[in-house]
């Protein structure tokens, strides 16, 4: 199934802010590949909530089965 992308502002306010571009580039390429092909690390967490795993970074997700839609709401490093 393919997936329609849309980022909060949050999130795009994340990505804009990591330290380094190249690792806001993997994000949203491994963004992108989930979304088209459904490859990826992603761990569900609670009822609506998924983390995508790229790296030492997680993106926080959620989808909508309904409209075909994958919700990113926030990007974060671990530490």
């Amino acid at each position: 199934m393919t997936w329609r992308v849309e980022w909060s502002p949050r999130a795009i306010h994340d990505l804009l802010h990591l330290p380094h571009w190249r690792d806001a580039a993997r994000v949203d390429a491994a963004i992108e590949r989930y979304a088209a092909t459904g490859e990826g690390d992603l761990r569900h967490f609670a009822v609506a909530e998924y983390r995508l795993r790229v790296g030492n970074i997680r993106v926080r997700l959620s989808f909508d089965q309904a409209s075909k839609t994958m919700h990113v709401w926030s990007v974060y490093r671990l530490r």
